[in-house]
Parts: C-alpha cells; structure tokens; sequence
C-alpha cells in the first residue's frame, strides 16, 4: 500500500513539470518530502514483521589477546560488535559462558579482570558456564558484582535455595521486538568440575528449568531464546523436548556450527570457543504470530578484515597485560620441535611420573589447552598449556578402574586417539575391560602400582 502511495506522488510530481500544472515550486517541495518520509516504510520486510540481529559469543576462555596467528581477542570482539550496533538498531548481544579460566590473566586473579574488560563489550546478557565455578560458587557473587550486564543462571541452586545467577530470565525490546531470555547451564556440573566449584549445590536438568520458566516467558515475550551452556548435544535435546522455543543459543561444546541446526521451529546456534569467532544470526520475526518468519545464520571470524579493534577494550586489555608481563616472559625452557597437544600430554605424563617416583602418569586430554612453537618456552606458555589450579594425586589403582577412567574419556568411541598405559597381570583385563583392539595396546615390562592422576574431578571425566 506504502509502495503504490508513493508511485502515485511520483506520477503527480511528473505531472508538475508540465506547462499545464498551476502547482508552486513550494507545493512540489512539500510532496517531494512526503515521498522521502515515505519511503523507509516502503522498504518494511512486511507490516506485521521485524528484523533482529543476534550477536552471540562463548566459551572465550578469557581469551583476550590475539593468537599466534593475529586471532581473535576481545578488542576484536569489541569492535566487531560495536560496529554493527553502530550500523543498526535491530541488534542483541550475548554471551554463552564460561568466559573465565585459560589464560593467565584469568588463572592469576580468579577470573575477576575478564569482568572488568568485558564490561567495554556491548553484552546484554550473559549465563553462567561451568568454568564460573573453577574458583569456588561463592566467586560468582563478586562476578556479578563486577559484570554490568546480568548473568543468568535457571537450574543451579546455592546450599540454602536461591539461585546462583542474577535472575534466571531476562526481558529487553529491541526494534519492536518483545525478547526473553533464559539462561541454564550445564546439568553435569558435579561431573566436570572440582568439587569446592560445586559442594552443597543443587543441579537442575536444564529441560526442567526450561519448562518451569516459559509460560511466563511466552506471556510476556514475542521471541523466547534459550542461553544455554549445555553443550550441543543438550541444546538439540532440549529442542526437541520442549519444542516452543525459538532460539537456543550455546555454548560448552566449543561446536563450530558454521550454519544454524533447526530442530523443529527451533533454531540452534554455537561459535565454536576461544574468542576465534562472533556467531550472527539474523531473524525476521512475525510480531503478531510469536514467531520466526524468516533467518539465516553465520560465523564471522575475528580476523583483520572485520575492522579495527576497539581502542577501549584495548587499553584495559593492555592494562592487565602490563602487570603480566613482568611475570610473564620470564624464559623457563626451550623447544627445538613444535609439539601438539598430544604431545605435550606424553611430555606431562612422563615428567608427572618422574617427578612423584610413579609407574606411569596420566593427564586428562582435556587439560591442555595450548601447543608449543619451536623456541624458548615462557611462564605464559605453561599457563596457557595449563591453565587450571588442580591437585596432583598418587593413587593405587586396578585394571578395572584405570578401564574405566579411560572409558570416560572416550564416550562412544568418539574421542582419540588415547595412550593407554597398563602393565603386568592387570594388562589382560584391562584390555578387555577397555574394549581395546590388541593393536591398539604397546606392552612394556614393569609393574604396576601407581598413577598419577591429574585432573579437573576424581572421575575422569573430561571438561571442555
């Protein structure tokens, strides 16, 4: 209607430049006005619809400088992200936690400083990921104390009830749109971390909190989006089980989900980890149906070709390092070999062996979260490499138990390849309570009677 309205003005202004037409220049100014007033409507995706830009990051690690390869950071972020809020005013910003823990200005402050440089990112909301607990639940409060924008948080509850995230929801209107927001994390948390991360809480299975809290959200709001740090798996199931959802935005899995999963009218979405990468999603939403009408989703690297890094995250960013520096890049060794992760677990497992007189060592894959370039080896690297505060442990152990410890690790099958290490009578069940192929076993002559255990939680499980 907006559209044929403003072709018959243009018609009537053609008219205008007739001999004929007894119209005033200042008649024709007034109309040609009217048909630029116009003309931003005409452009609507439709009467009942409006658009919606999600940003969305997680699993940043406190991740705040660059990689090796000029990657990342959170003045990339930043920029990245202020940027497009910049061009648009249809934009939502959020974060899917653990935004705390692997690298050292993290680990050396208890998390405290990423609060402090996230607060120059344009964030709306954000939840609580299991790395939030590293240091003890009772951090969180000073966490968000720090934080200007709410942490959320719908199915973990403090020893006495309240729960352990700002509020479990979150309402905002952007361009129209009525949005909430609940934020659950992951339901294993006993498993995954250390236990004054999580003794005398209560865990709630992410569906039910979900359930419990989207009558309400649905009530109050056209577009109801899911926060979660479940893991992608846990985001699908939680798709399909409670399938009044329209966005689940995730995190924990570090899944590189390059094009959104739909499951049902819900959508899916993950940015991998590590700050490499800002998810967009860009929804057309029916108002007056409660509904997507219309998305399309992304991963954009933060690399130099999305623009200059913010100068503000930069600069407290550089604050910290400043301090670090010091301490830093003191030189502790050196490398002539690039070593993988994989390596650098062998390397851990001999020195761990050696250094407590054990039979073996063992380190839980997931514990590494860096390589190392040929060269001198820093402080910051081993930091880097080993970014959480655990315990060593030297314990007795049977073929049975050390099947089981490698079992966790490998669910399914799905993860390798693992180094296996066991000896003398125990070798035989073990091989057989692991389920391995005998190809997959090296023997060596020695006696088993210790191993050192180095991990997030006594079990064994791994916690990305």
């Amino acid at each position: 209607m907006i559209e044929r309205a403003n072709a018959r003005l243009v018609r009537i202004l053609d008219q205008l430049e007739t001999p004929a037409a007894a119209w005033s220049h200042l008649a024709r100014a007034f109309l040609l006005a009217l048909v630029f007033l116009l003309a931003p409507l005409s452009h609507a995706v439709h009467p009942a619809t409006r658009t919606l830009v999600i940003l969305h990051t997680n699993d940043t690690h406190a991740h705040t400088l660059p990689d090796g390869r000029g990657v990342g950071g959170y003045a990339a972020i930043s920029g990245y992200l202020k940027g497009v809020k910049a061009q648009r005013s249809d934009v939502l910003v959020l974060d899917a936690g653990d935004m705390i823990t692997g690298t050292p200005v993290s680990t050396l402050y208890e998390g405290m400083p990423v609060f402090d440089i996230l607060n120059t990112l344009p964030i709306d909301c954000a939840v609580l990921g299991n790395h939030e607990f590293d240091h003890g639940w009772q951090k969180i409060a000073g966490f968000r104390r720090l934080a200007r924008f709410p942490i959320l948080c719908a199915n973990v509850f403090s020893p006495t009830g309240e729960l352990l995230g700002d509020a479990p929801t979150f309402f905002t209107t952007v361009n129209g749109i009525r949005i909430g927001v609940i934020g659950v994390t992951a339901p294993d948390l006993y498993a995954i971390t250390a236990t004054r991360g999580h003794q005398g809480l209560t865990v709630q299975d992410q569906v039910v909190a979900v359930r419990r809290h989207l009558p309400d959200v649905r009530q109050r709001a056209d577009l109801v989006i899911v926060l979660s740090h479940c893991g992608v798996g846990q985001d699908l199931r939680l798709a399909r089980e409670v399938p009044d959802i329209d966005v689940i935005v995730g995190g924990h899995s570090h899944t590189q989900l390059d094009q959104p999963e739909l499951v049902g009218k819900t959508i899916v979405v993950q940015a991998k980890c590590y700050s490499e990468y800002v998810g967009r999603l860009d929804l057309v939403v029916d108002v007056p149906g409660r509904r997507v009408a219309e998305y399309g989703g992304r991963l954009v690297r933060m690399d130099g070709r999305i623009g200059p890094p913010d100068p503000t995250t930069a600069a407290v960013v550089e604050k910290y390092e400043r301090d670090l520096r010091r301490t830093l890049d003191a030189v502790v060794g050196r490398t002539d070999a690039a070593l993988d992760k994989a390596a650098l677990v062998r390397a851990f497992e001999a020195i761990f062996a050696q250094k407590y007189d054990a039979d073996f060592g063992h380190y839980q894959p997931g514990g590494n979260r860096a390589t190392l370039s040929p060269g001198r080896i820093t402080k910051r690297n081993v930091y880097e490499m080993l970014p959480f505060d655990n315990a060593m442990v030297v314990v007795e152990v049977t073929a049975e138990q050390l099947a089981t410890l490698f079992n966790k690790q490998a669910p399914e099958g799905k993860r390798g390849p693992f180094r296996v290490a066991t000896v003398d009578f125990y070798a035989d069940r073990m091989v057989e309570s692991g389920r391995l192929a005998e190809e997959q076993v090296t023997r060596y002559p020695a006696q088993a009677r210790a191993v050192v255990l180095e991990h997030v939680q006594r079990t064994g499980g791994l916690a990305p």
